[in-house]
């Protein structure tokens, strides 16, 4: 009686085993479960002057998976952006994208010095924020500096694009510098570099006194270093529902709601990906002009 029970306890387990090992990526507390966690995200764009079109839409997640360690050093974050419904019908982002375009007058007022139009000449600073909620998401995630993100470098903006004064917390990637050119991310629009899709802003400026200025915004997202914060990582289930918890994913009360096999969504704006284009002459206001 005693084998048989055993014997039923192992096939029992073996088909667990197989059933909730046919997903895309996992998480593994043991060898007998694992579940997977998917962030809605959201990408929108601030808007000062002129206007912003062409920004990449689709469904975006933020796919989290547990990260692999070599000798208890993390190795691999596992933290993508995916576009599409679910973890298996999606697919992986390389690039976010936008375009914003002013007319050559409004340019041309934000000249430095004299009235010859061009990039160097222009106040006009480009960049790019990431926003991560800080009470849920931003409790495990973070954006690492290697690829040049800051939590520095910000300016007041008035209106609904005030991200940091709403729970979010800012990373910045600056394309603008013009001190120092071998780091600087703001290109002249030339047969080359018209398709360019490296992380950067691609200005076009007309020729003559008229028309309009046209910028392209490219994000690599190989450059967006998305990472556990030190020990968030987690490594128990137990730490695994209380990230879900957390997280305020639906269908989720308490963490015992939490179960294995089963993909988490979140219901909130959890990542925010901005494309900003800001003109820091001492002259000009503090307005957000997005509803005007």
């Amino acid at each position: 009686m005693i084998k048989k029970r055993l014997i039923t306890l192992g096939i029992v387990v073996f088909a667990f085993v197989a059933i909730l090992g046919a997903g895309f990526s996992s998480w593994y507390f043991s060898n007998q479960r694992r579940a997977d966690v998917v962030s809605n995200v959201v990408v929108t764009h601030a808007n000062t002057f002129g206007e912003f079109s062409n920004v990449s839409s689709g469904t975006y997640m933020l796919m989290l998976d547990q990260p692999t360690k070599n000798e208890n050093t993390i190795t691999n974050h596992n933290i993508s952006l995916r576009n599409g419904t679910d973890e298996n019908n999606s697919s992986a982002v390389d690039t976010l994208s936008a375009t914003w375009t002013v007319s050559l007058t409004s340019y041309a007022d934000t000249l430095k010095n004299g009235t010859e139009v061009s990039i160097e000449n222009s106040y006009i600073e480009y960049s790019v924020i990431v926003y991560i909620k800080t009470a849920t998401l931003g409790q495990y995630i973070e954006v690492g500096n290697s690829t040049g993100f800051s939590n520095s470098g910000f300016h007041d903006v008035a209106g609904e694009h005030n991200h940091r004064n709403e729970g979010y917390t800012a990373y910045k990637l600056s394309f603008t510098n013009f001190t120092s050119p071998s780091t600087d991310k703001v290109f002249a629009t030339t047969a080359e570099n018209t398709n360019a899709t490296k992380t950067g802003a691609y200005v076009s400026i007309p020729e003559g006194t008229t028309g309009s200025v046209s910028v392209g915004y490219v994000l690599d997202l190989r450059d967006v270093p998305f990472q556990w914060k030190s020990g968030m990582a987690p490594d128990t289930f137990q730490k695994y529902q209380d990230m879900i918890k957390t997280l305020g994913c639906k269908n989720v009360s308490t963490a015992q709601d939490v179960k294995g096999g089963m993909i988490y969504e979140t219901e909130g704006q959890d990542l925010i990906i901005e494309f900003v284009a800001y003109n820091t002459s001492p002259k000009a206001p503090v307005i957000d002009v997005t509803t005007d």
